[in-house]
């Protein structure tokens, strides 16, 4: 059972959790990961919220199928925790089909008293991603998704004056 302050986990248990979830995301263990997850849990991305475990499974499912490899490095703040919330900032690093890609990532995680996730909200730049898939894909194929995704880029961007630099810069590496 976890330990508990005032009815609630404390910020080392949470920690360890999350060491542990980390542990088992970077394993592409859908089990797992199940497993910390509450029965009505809400997991939220930018595809959308999904709920309960047969939401969270599906979130799995989806991730794990194409993912070959992931790997969470810290980053900025790292892993905040306050009461039941903790707050982590990563560097996701994944292959996607055999493409290698990673962005910055925040976030969000609220714990119910019995140390199970009773929401997930990640935050990241979905287009971006897209982005940088789109880049290092093949063929005719390849060119057409660039040139897709980086039309919608211009689009979302017009009216911005980037000076050149890459929203994409992670602290301490250079700019792609």
């Amino acid at each position: 059972m976890p330990e508990r302050v005032a009815g609630h986990l404390t910020e080392e248990r949470i920690r360890e959790i999350l060491e542990e979830y980390r542990a088992a995301y970077e394993r592409r263990d859908r089990a797992a990961l199940l497993d910390f997850f509450a029965d009505d849990a809400v997991m939220t991305l930018a595809p959308g919220a999904f709920r309960g475990r047969e939401g969270v499974a599906a979130v799995f499912d989806w991730d794990l199928r194409d993912t070959s490899s992931a790997r969470l490095r810290p980053l900025g703040v790292g892993l905040l925790v306050k009461g039941n919330v903790a707050v982590r900032e990563v560097v996701f690093e994944a292959t996607w089909k055999g493409i290698r890609y990673e962005y910055p990532n925040l976030a969000v995680f609220e714990f119910d008293d019995d140390g199970k996730i009773r929401a997930y909200r990640s935050y990241y730049d979905k287009l971006g991603i897209e982005q940088r898939i789109a880049a290092q894909f093949p063929g005719i194929q390849g060119w057409l998704f660039r040139l897709m995704v980086n039309r919608l880029v211009r689009e979302g961007e017009k009216g911005i004056d980037a000076h050149g630099e890459s929203a994409w810069w992670i602290p301490g590496e250079t700019n792609p």
